[in-house]
């Protein structure tokens, strides 16, 4: 089997490993800041209180909220909700409240007006 490289997929293959170079440099870069903003050490109160709040964050979000959950069941509410609407929807949180089905609603209402998004301009 031989393998012959022309200009274009030489072409090709640089331009794909710059892109991918690019893209890691970003990310080390990115990586440097937030390893730069430490601050020193940290107690083992600190992590253990990092470590319970993080939790309690994910086991709140992993719940759904009983509104959604009737705004779902709701068929003159949810009815003809994509799925994607739908998807955004559940990831809505708002701190120290439940929001009800008619929030929901609403919500979904202002995702579909027009007035609320710019068209998307491609580059």
């Amino acid at each position: 089997m031989t393998l012959v490289a022309t200009d274009k997929h030489l072409a090709v293959l640089v331009s794909d490993l710059s892109k991918a170079f690019k893209f890691f440099s970003n990310e080390a870069v990115r990586l440097n800041v937030l390893l730069a903003r430490s601050e020193g050490p940290v107690s083992a109160e600190s992590c253990y209180e990092l470590q319970k709040q993080c939790t309690a964050e994910v086991q709140a979000f992993e719940e759904e909220e009983p509104g959604f959950r009737e705004f779902l069941q709701n068929p003159s509410l949810a009815g003809n909700a994509t799925p994607h609407e739908i998807e955004f929807l559940r990831s809505l949180r708002i701190k120290g409240k439940r929001p009800t089905p008619l929030y929901y609603y609403r919500e979904l209402q202002n995702l579909r007006d027009p007035l609320h998004f710019h068209v998307a301009r491609s580059k």
